[in-house]
């Protein structure tokens, strides 16, 4: 995901596939940076890192353009309605919000029964 910007002006943040590493040295693009985030403290075998692009020009053809179009010319068509797409993303925040709450309510139980038969000493 990155901020897009067409012929100068910004169009969102849309998803992009982004090519890491030149295909004849394999050493990083410039502007590409990454690294490996380290232990974890589950799931140990998976091998999560991070990436940071700085000033990287993007291809057009390496856009996913299912709901954004941008032609050869620089025109940007979006599909679908942005007030639906604004209105799903917020039920899903707010579906967030609200199993956040049942498992804040299912710690404190928790916590409250093991403190209520714990003996300190």
């Amino acid at each position: 995901m990155c901020k897009t910007i067409v012929n100068g002006r910004p169009i969102g943040v849309h998803p992009f596939l982004v090519q890491l590493r030149d295909l004849n040295t394999f050493q990083w693009l410039p502007g590409v940076e990454t690294g490996d985030l380290g232990m974890k403290f589950g799931l140990n075998s998976l091998d999560q890192g991070w990436a940071r692009f700085e000033n990287v020009r993007i291809p057009r053809r390496q856009m996913l353009m299912s709901l954004c179009h941008v032609d050869q010319n620089g025109r940007v068509k979006l599909q679908g309605n942005p007030k639906a797409m604004y209105c799903s993303m917020m039920l899903v925040r707010n579906r967030i919000v609200h199993e956040m709450n049942i498992r804040m309510f299912e710690a404190c139980t928790i916590t409250l029964r093991y403190a209520a038969v714990r003996r300190q000493f």
